[in-house]
């Protein structure tokens, strides 16, 4: 019985240990590849931020006029919360815009790394 389940678990396992091929890439294609990866999540970060922004506003101007124009006092209490939790959260994607707005891997020009690159 123990034989049986230590067969099992060396057959089950063995395809882990084995080496995975890798293909080898120049450094300038695994640049090109990454920068392509990095431009589609700008436009995907842009739609997030724009999106989340665009929806607590919309929610926030909602909550506003509910609480201006209501004569219900509960339902006024409420509006405002809304209108406050909302606002909160405009003004907590503000620095969220720098991620959307950096251009940071761009401006870093393409070639081998300098002589101190690497540490050590």
């Amino acid at each position: 019985m123990y034989a049986q389940r230590l067969v099992t678990l060396v057959l089950c396992l063995a395809p882990l240990c084995l080496p995975t091929p890798c293909r080898a890439e120049e450094p300038a294609e695994r640049l090109a590849r990454l920068r392509s990866v990095l431009d589609t999540d700008e436009s995907n970060v842009r739609l997030w931020w724009y999106g989340w922004g665009g929806l607590y506003a919309a929610a926030g101007g909602v909550q506003t006029g509910l609480a201006a124009f209501s004569t219900d006092p509960n339902r006024r209490v409420d509006s405002v919360v809304g209108a406050t939790s909302s606002w909160l959260g405009v003004a907590g994607m503000g620095p969220l815009a720098m991620v959307v707005s950096c251009d940071c891997y761009k401006s870093a020009a393409p070639g081998p790394p300098g002589p101190n690159a690497g540490g050590g």
